[in-house]
């Protein structure tokens, strides 16, 4: 009991120590800043390709998937979702984007797949174009801060 009462003392402690000089917790870290928007309670990021602003679903635990309906071209071919109840085999089609902005972030020569994200969009009651996901927001050296609403993007450290 006296051993835990001491790690728990020392966690507390540390805790109250200052961080490294010039640390402070309203910092907010270098990069493009933009505004995260709500469908509902979902974030949402606009973001532009070809000329067309464009309402992308910020999700950190999916990967990057555009919707069908706003993105019609493209081939068909059988894709592999994996998440946390298994691997499922879909139709999606996949997409050649030549550019992708947001901010003054550029990605060019994308290609991605494109399903059906009408009922997404249907439960927060707003149009999304897309889903941005863990792959392309870490190549970018994305900063989610939702207490300030914002994407921080680049630079990377």
């Amino acid at each position: 009991m006296a051993f835990r009462s001491a790690i728990l003392f020392s966690l507390l402690l540390l805790t109250l120590l200052p961080g490294p000089a010039g640390a402070r917790a309203q910092d907010v870290p270098p990069g493009d800043k933009v505004p995260i928007e709500r469908c509902d309670v979902l974030p949402v990021i606009l973001l532009r390709i070809d000329g067309a602003d464009m309402r992308f679903l910020v999700d950190t635990a999916a990967t990057t998937v555009l919707n069908v309906k706003t993105f019609a071209s493209g081939r068909s071919k059988r894709i592999q979702i994996s998440s946390w109840s298994g691997v499922a085999a879909t139709s999606a089609r996949e997409v050649f984007l030549p550019e992708l902005l947001i901010g003054s972030y550029r990605l060019t020569n994308l290609r991605l797949p494109a399903i059906d994200l009408t009922s997404i969009g249907k439960a927060c009651g707003g149009q999304i174009d897309g889903i941005l996901g863990v792959d392309l927001l870490d190549r970018m050296g994305a900063t989610i801060d939702f207490q300030r609403r914002l994407a921080i993007i680049g630079p990377r450290k």
